[in-house]
Order: structure tokens, then sequence, then C-alpha cells
């Protein structure tokens, strides 16, 4: 993998990652819960063993040291560098009073 991926990609991947009853699988959710969990991997914190396992699957991070890989890096760097505007600003406007 090369740290990008399509939609049908990342929902197979976190096929088995439930967020529990009554809330709705989307691909942002799917994205966000992807990236907090390789920065907390990156920060030396564990995350629960199905979102571990979707990162191992998906190559983002390494199977016996849990460290972020290539591709996790790249990854990262398009969930937050690439789009961060985008989330800011949309932010912002829904801020506003």
């Amino acid at each position: 993998m090369n740290g990008v991926f399509t939609e049908a990609e990342i929902v197979k991947g976190m096929g088995r990652f439930s967020y529990g009853k009554g809330i709705e699988r989307t691909l942002p959710l799917l994205v966000d819960t992807m990236a907090r969990g390789l920065l907390e991997i990156g920060y030396g914190y564990r995350t629960g063993g199905a979102l571990t396992s979707a990162l191992i699957d998906m190559g983002l991070i390494t199977p016996k040291h849990h460290t972020i890989t290539s591709a996790g890096r790249k990854f990262l760097y398009y969930c937050y560098c690439q789009s961060s505007v985008t989330y800011i600003t949309k932010d912002a406007k829904d801020a506003t009073p």
C-alpha cells in the first residue's frame, strides 16, 4: 500500500471496527479513526485490538513493533496537511454565531 486508499479499501479495512449501536459508519468517521489511531501509536500509546489489526492489515503500522510505516506517514500527511484548510474553514463557518 502507498498510504492513499480508495473508499472501498478503507471500508473493507475497517470492516470489523464497530462504533456501537446507532452510530453510522461514514467515510470521514473511519478516516478520522484511522488517523487518530496512527497518531496515538506515533506517540507511544496503544490502540484497541480491532483498530491495531486494521492498521496492520492496511500496511499503516508494522506487525511486530507497531511503528508507523512510510505508508502510514503518507496517510497522516494526506489526512491533516492536504485537507486541514478545508476542515478549518468549514469548522470556522459552523462556529460563528
